[in-house]
């Protein structure tokens, strides 16, 4: 999910890093130190929830949302996912690689002279590492390193490379739309005008996927978004729950933006009453002329 700034054209983009988990920590943690200096940002397992089916869901979720995929390979297998034989980091890349994503494959050039904390004992697990390894050195290009020094520079110079040959489209940010079911198609003009703006919307009967946990997609996409988009309408102001549970759940992320930014933009639909808890944010009316003008105009003024 690549963004822009308005000030400087500065394109950012986002990179998912999977990895075994405790042999490589110390190696993850140069590697998100210096891709943040570098503008990229990166998101790791450190950022989710403890493994789990649940974590699985959430990680897919990331990866969908993410430009690069980058894999890094120790000495370790990694946990398998129980019932199904295979560990969390393959069963991530094979998910990167059947959705598309450019895959940038990192593995320690000499495993086996790694200490035993950091190596595979039990036969399964090497074996599964084997056929691991061998099966993305089939279908990538990978890049080995041999200290923990050399291995983030060479991930940011691989990194810079690959966008310079696979660009991705850039993004303006993401825009989470609340609205009443009675006000949908209103709502999915407001969304598809927006994709079309470079920006990258959500809503729920759009966006969601078959399979996945509403109120879980819900809360994680209104948290991720760079902006809430209240919708209004003399319909939805009335409608008991529909303002009182997405619009708290905003709130609460809104406390956490810098003052003078912003994030939470209500959009009368019609001239609805403005709910108490909402007046004292300038609201956009969308049956005025130039309306989505204006509307890009405050999503802009937040990149500046």
């Amino acid at each position: 999910m690549a963004w822009i700034r308005k000030s400087d054209k500065e394109v950012k983009y986002q990179v998912y890093l999977s990895s075994t988990y405790a042999d490589l920590t110390v190696e993850r943690q140069q590697v998100i130190r210096t891709l943040l200096e570098n503008n990229f940002i990166p998101v790791a397992m450190e950022f989710f929830p403890p493994i789990s089916q649940k974590h699985m869901k959430i990680v897919k979720s990331v990866i969908d949302n993410c430009d690069y995929y980058v894999l890094l390979v120790g000495g370790k297998y990694g946990s398998i996912i129980p019932g199904e034989n295979i560990s969390y980091t393959e069963k991530e890349y094979k998910y990167a690689v059947r959705h598309g994503k450019k895959v940038l494959a990192f593995f320690h050039a000499n495993p086996d002279e790694l200490p035993k904390t950091k190596s595979e004992v039990n036969l399964h697990s090497k074996k599964k590492l084997l056929s691991f390894r061998k099966n993305v050195q089939k279908n990538h290009l990978v890049l080995y390193w041999k200290s923990i020094k050399e291995l983030p520079l060479l991930v940011n110079a691989s990194l810079i490379q690959a966008v310079n040959l696979y660009p991705q489209k850039p993004r303006l940010g993401s825009v989470f739309i609340s609205y009443a079911r009675e006000d949908f198609e209103t709502a999915q003009e407001i969304h598809d005008f927006l994709r079309k703006s470079g920006y990258i919307p959500w809503m729920d009967r759009i966006d969601l996927k078959a399979g996945q946990e509403w109120e879980l997609e819900i809360q994680k996409n209104i948290e991720n978004s760079d902006f809430f988009l209240a919708c209004l309408s003399k319909k939805s102001v009335n409608k008991r729950g529909y303002i009182q549970n997405e619009l708290r759940k905003a709130t609460r992320v809104l406390e956490s933006v810098p003052e003078g930014q912003f994030y939470l933009i209500p959009i009368r639909l019609d001239e609805c009453i403005v709910p108490m808890s909402l007046k004292s944010k300038q609201w956009l009316n969308l049956f005025e002329p130039n309306a989505k003008d204006k509307l890009l105009e405050a999503l802009k003024a937040n990149r500046k």
